[in-house]
Protein backbone atom coordinates (compact mmCIF):
# COMPACT_ATOMS: atom_id res chain seq x y z
CA UNK A 1 0.00 0.00 0.00
CA UNK A 2 3.07 2.82 1.31
CA UNK A 3 4.56 1.44 -2.21
CA UNK A 4 1.20 3.13 -4.22
CA UNK A 5 1.43 6.20 -2.75
CA UNK A 6 3.38 9.61 -3.42
CA UNK A 7 5.24 9.25 -0.28
CA UNK A 8 6.28 5.52 -0.51
CA UNK A 9 7.60 6.23 -4.19
CA UNK A 10 9.53 9.28 -2.63
CA UNK A 11 11.05 6.92 0.07
CA UNK A 12 11.83 4.03 -2.41
CA UNK A 13 13.72 6.50 -4.90
CA UNK A 14 15.39 8.16 -1.78
CA UNK A 15 16.36 5.11 -0.62
CA UNK A 16 17.87 3.47 -3.85
CA UNK A 17 19.73 7.35 -4.01
CA UNK A 18 21.03 6.54 -0.29
CA UNK A 19 22.31 2.76 -0.70
CA UNK A 20 22.66 2.65 -4.59
CA UNK A 21 22.74 -0.93 -6.36
CA UNK A 22 24.90 -3.04 -5.00
CA UNK A 23 26.93 -6.42 -6.34
CA UNK A 24 25.85 -8.98 -4.23
CA UNK A 25 27.18 -12.73 -3.55
CA UNK A 26 25.96 -15.11 -1.01
CA UNK A 27 28.17 -15.95 1.80
CA UNK A 28 28.06 -19.54 3.30
CA UNK A 29 29.98 -22.09 4.67
CA UNK A 30 31.89 -25.64 3.83
CA UNK A 31 28.44 -26.95 3.80
CA UNK A 32 26.90 -25.60 0.16
CA UNK A 33 28.04 -26.29 -3.20
CA UNK A 34 30.25 -23.95 -4.57
CA UNK A 35 28.18 -21.55 -7.25
CA UNK A 36 28.79 -18.19 -9.31
CA UNK A 37 27.31 -15.90 -6.68
CA UNK A 38 28.56 -18.17 -4.19
CA UNK A 39 31.57 -17.96 -1.78
CA UNK A 40 32.73 -20.30 0.88
CA UNK A 41 36.10 -21.37 2.46
CA UNK A 42 38.74 -23.85 1.41
CA UNK A 43 38.38 -26.62 2.60
CA UNK A 44 40.43 -28.80 5.05
CA UNK A 45 42.78 -27.77 7.89
CA UNK A 46 45.95 -27.71 6.51
CA UNK A 47 45.67 -24.44 3.99
CA UNK A 48 48.74 -22.21 2.34
CA UNK A 49 48.62 -19.15 4.33
CA UNK A 50 46.71 -16.79 2.10
CA UNK A 51 43.89 -19.45 1.71
CA UNK A 52 43.95 -19.62 5.58
CA UNK A 53 43.52 -15.79 5.64
CA UNK A 54 41.01 -16.01 3.00
CA UNK A 55 38.83 -18.35 4.88
CA UNK A 56 39.30 -16.81 8.24
CA UNK A 57 37.64 -13.11 6.84
CA UNK A 58 35.46 -15.13 4.96
CA UNK A 59 34.22 -16.51 8.30
CA UNK A 60 34.00 -13.29 9.91
CA UNK A 61 31.86 -11.63 7.17
CA UNK A 62 29.48 -14.40 7.65
CA UNK A 63 29.02 -13.73 11.02
CA UNK A 64 28.96 -10.40 10.77
CA UNK A 65 25.47 -11.01 8.84
CA UNK A 66 24.06 -13.55 10.51
CA UNK A 67 24.62 -11.28 13.61
CA UNK A 68 23.42 -8.42 11.80
CA UNK A 69 20.16 -10.14 10.50
CA UNK A 70 19.97 -11.77 14.84
CA UNK A 71 19.81 -7.99 15.34
CA UNK A 72 17.07 -6.98 12.79
CA UNK A 73 15.38 -9.69 13.83
CA UNK A 74 14.82 -8.99 17.16
CA UNK A 75 13.70 -5.46 15.94
CA UNK A 76 11.65 -6.40 13.27
CA UNK A 77 8.91 -9.24 13.26
CA UNK A 78 8.99 -8.87 9.19
CA UNK A 79 11.83 -11.53 10.07
CA UNK A 80 10.60 -14.10 11.81
CA UNK A 81 9.00 -15.59 9.31
CA UNK A 82 9.26 -16.21 5.59
CA UNK A 83 8.62 -13.16 3.72
CA UNK A 84 6.18 -14.13 1.03
CA UNK A 85 6.28 -11.77 -1.18
CA UNK A 86 8.59 -11.35 -4.41
CA UNK A 87 12.04 -10.83 -4.28
CA UNK A 88 12.39 -7.11 -5.78
CA UNK A 89 9.80 -6.77 -2.85
CA UNK A 90 12.09 -8.45 0.01
CA UNK A 91 14.96 -6.13 -0.91
CA UNK A 92 13.11 -3.19 -0.67
CA UNK A 93 12.16 -4.33 2.78
CA UNK A 94 15.50 -5.03 3.77
CA UNK A 95 16.90 -2.27 2.64
CA UNK A 96 14.23 -0.70 4.56
CA UNK A 97 14.78 -1.95 8.03
CA UNK A 98 18.73 -1.88 7.46
CA UNK A 99 18.09 2.10 7.01
CA UNK A 100 15.38 2.22 9.83
CA UNK A 101 17.32 0.71 11.93
CA UNK A 102 20.66 2.34 11.71
CA UNK A 103 18.78 5.62 12.31
CA UNK A 104 17.49 4.47 15.67
CA UNK A 105 20.71 3.43 16.51
CA UNK A 106 22.54 6.41 15.80
CA UNK A 107 19.53 8.71 17.32
CA UNK A 108 19.97 6.44 20.88
CA UNK A 109 23.42 7.08 20.80
CA UNK A 110 22.93 10.97 20.78
CA UNK A 111 20.20 10.62 23.41
CA UNK A 112 22.72 9.48 25.98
Amino acid sequence: MVANSQFGNTFLILLDALVGPQPHIFVADEAFPLCRDLMRPFPGNTLPRRHSVFSYRLSLARLTVENTFGILTAQWQIYRHAFGVSPATAKVCVKATSVLQNFLQRTARTRR
